[in-house]
């Protein structure tokens, strides 16, 4: 039996794609029956959030409270936000870089009601530097291991 390799072109949001002509035959003969290959840590991975609570499309958030903003990362069947995410890298606001982490709650919750437990974490809203023409919430940090993670969420604020 002969063996081949399969390639993969990684985007840098992560998205995995066939190269054209794969899999290529190596030509040998071999015991090898997989090889895996993951992202690198470099590949921002997407990740799902959902700002609470979702009574309307797109959130409301108004840019003077003195409160905290909470969001989920859902976690899918592949990454599990609770045991993945260092909560301690997370950024959320205008741009994604505002240093506005008040807590998380690192017990977690199914806030999508898909049977699978999210990490809830809860932003101080004038950290957030929002302002009143903003439509996009954008949430950054990193897993456990390293590799970044980004989310985005429309959003709607309300005048001053």
């Amino acid at each position: 039996m002969k063996s081949s390799i399969s390639m993969f072109n990684v985007a840098k949001d992560g998205t995995i794609a066939e190269v054209s002509g794969s899999p290529f035959s190596t030509g040998q003969s071999s015991g090898l029956h997989s090889l895996t290959a993951y992202p690198p840590k470099s590949c921002v991975l997407p990740v799902g959030i959902q700002i609470k609570p979702p009574a309307s499309a797109p959130v409301v958030i108004n840019p003077q409270s003195k409160g905290k903003i909470p969001v989920a990362i859902l976690s899918t069947v592949t990454f599990n936000a609770v045991t993945q995410v260092s909560p301690n890298s997370l950024t959320f606001g205008h741009t994604g870089n505002e240093v506005s982490l008040a807590f998380c709650d690192t017990r977690g919750e199914d806030v999508n009601g898909d049977g699978l437990v999210d990490l809830v974490c809860y932003f101080n809203t004038r950290q957030t530097e929002f302002a009143a023409w903003d439509t996009t919430a954008v949430l950054k940090g990193q897993t456990i291991t390293g590799r970044k993670i980004r989310a985005s969420e429309s959003i709607r604020t309300v005048p001053k």
